[in-house]
């Protein structure tokens, strides 16, 4: 068995402040969004794995310990959707 030991390469050490890839922006909004990660694999058509691997490493990558703790630390919902071209799939149905 093989362990990684994952350390975010775009963490801002002066500040602390977190930088997430495109994708993971993606995946952010989709939680913030409510979504499942079946969901968010249909959504953006990826591997079921493939989510939860991301999931996985904006959880380390933020130092967050729940989905929960992720979005209320770094997601302002109006703020990741936007102006995406997903934007549509994010907005809450009422």
């Amino acid at each position: 068995m093989i362990v990684f030991e994952y350390r975010s390469s775009v963490e801002n050490d002066a500040t602390g402040e977190v930088t997430f890839t495109p994708r993971e922006k993606e995946i952010l909004k989709a939680i913030a969004a409510g979504k499942t990660n079946k969901e968010i694999s249909e959504m953006l058509s990826i591997g079921f794995e493939t989510v939860k691997s991301h999931v996985r490493n904006l959880l380390a990558k933020t130092r967050t310990s729940s989905r929960t703790e992720l979005i209320s630390k770094h997601c302002h919902l109006d703020d990741y959707t936007a102006g995406t071209p997903h934007y549509e799939l994010f907005r809450k149905q009422g």
